[in-house]
């Protein structure tokens, strides 16, 4: 029921969200079309700055048939978004991404930037673990995407959760990359889940498995200091955050995100 949680999201306190799950096809977002969607944000005050919009045939050398890019543009155009973020590199064979695989994407990500720059949109990233994974000379995925894509066509969304679990904090790389850096999701880790993902153990795992290690918790109640990583925001380039409660073990969901908002409020974040 996409209107009645929009609308209790907005009531909990939440002032814009990000979109994600389109019928890029009939142009339909959880049922509604775009302007069904779009005048259900007007009515509970919601903005949206930023989708997830799936590019994972658009980022793979190997695949020919690429989602729609002009389409995409549309669709983000109309909702008044500044952001197209590609949520994941390829999927199907994440253990064997290459060097060459990464820049095939930034180069792909560059192109995309150039044709959503005409629509006054920017096209971003957003990491999971994998990206993080070493390559023989130490190079990182995230590294190569970020040092093979333009600044002014493509930012970053970084994950803050999935940085530390796999190893690394996101201080490092708001000083490494300053700028580069304009979006964050923030969710909270298992303070008995905080091994990180990376390494011999995990690197050739299965998937399920690796997930096995992972465990969420809600915002302000885990293992990751949100105060300090604030600090960062200016020399990140921070627009917007978004918390990304991935998996909810609370019987009422709603509970789970609210309290984000009172740990925010109550000054604990």
């Amino acid at each position: 029921d996409p209107t009645n949680t929009l609308a209790t999201v907005a009531k909990i306190g939440y002032q814009h969200v990000e979109t994600f799950g389109v019928d890029a096809e009939n142009k339909k977002f959880w049922g509604l079309t775009i302007p069904e969607l779009k005048k259900v944000l007007d009515d509970n005050g919601l903005k949206t700055h930023s989708g997830h919009y799936d590019l994972s045939k658009y980022l793979d050398r190997k695949k020919t048939d690429k989602e729609s890019m002009e389409r995409y543009i549309e669709i983000a155009h109309s909702l008044g978004q500044s952001y197209i973020v590609a949520p994941v590199t390829p999927m199907d064979d994440l253990n064997n991404l290459k060097v060459e695989d990464y820049q095939y994407a930034a180069e792909q990500l560059n192109t995309a930037g150039e044709m959503a720059k005409k629509a006054g949109i920017k096209v971003g990233y957003h990491n999971h673990f994998w990206e993080f994974r070493n390559f023989a000379n130490g190079t990182k995925g995230l590294d190569i995407l970020i040092a093979f894509t333009e600044p002014e066509l493509v930012d970053f969304e970084l994950d803050l959760f999935w940085i530390q679990k796999a190893g690394l904090n996101a201080q490092s790389y708001f000083e490494k990359y300053p700028g580069r850096f304009s979006m964050w999701h923030i969710k909270d880790m298992d303070k008995q889940f905080t091994t990180p993902l990376i390494g011999e153990k995990y690197d050739q795992a299965d998937f399920r498995t690796i997930m096995q290690d992972t465990k969420y918790t809600e915002v302000g109640t885990g293992a990751i200091d949100f105060i300090n990583i604030a600090q960062y925001a200016q020399k990140a380039g921070l627009k917007y955050a978004f918390v990304e409660q991935d998996d909810i073990a609370m019987p009422n969901k709603f509970e789970s995100i609210k309290i984000f908002v009172t740990n925010l409020l109550m000054g604990r974040l």
